[in-house]
């Protein structure tokens, strides 16, 4: 299974390869440059969330190593 970060790597990916063979239009293309932007932007803030609300949770920093683990897959 494919976590985020490797999903928008190959999403990435694919996208420069359609630019490459130019298979799509200029509205195609600023469409997913858009999403994949906001993809990032999205996986950036869940990060931060996650974090607030794992120091919430735990009272600060004194959580296991593998709670911490857990909670970040």
């Amino acid at each position: 299974m494919m976590n985020n970060d490797e999903k928008y790597n190959a999403w990435q990916k694919k996208f420069e390869i359609l630019q490459e063979k130019e298979t799509i239009t200029p509205d195609t293309e600023k469409f997913i440059s858009d999403l994949l932007a906001e993809f990032s932007a999205v996986q950036a803030q869940n990060q931060r969330l996650k974090k607030q609300i794992l120091q919430k949770a735990t009272g600060g920093s004194n959580m296991s190593t593998k709670l911490r683990d857990a909670l970040y897959e």
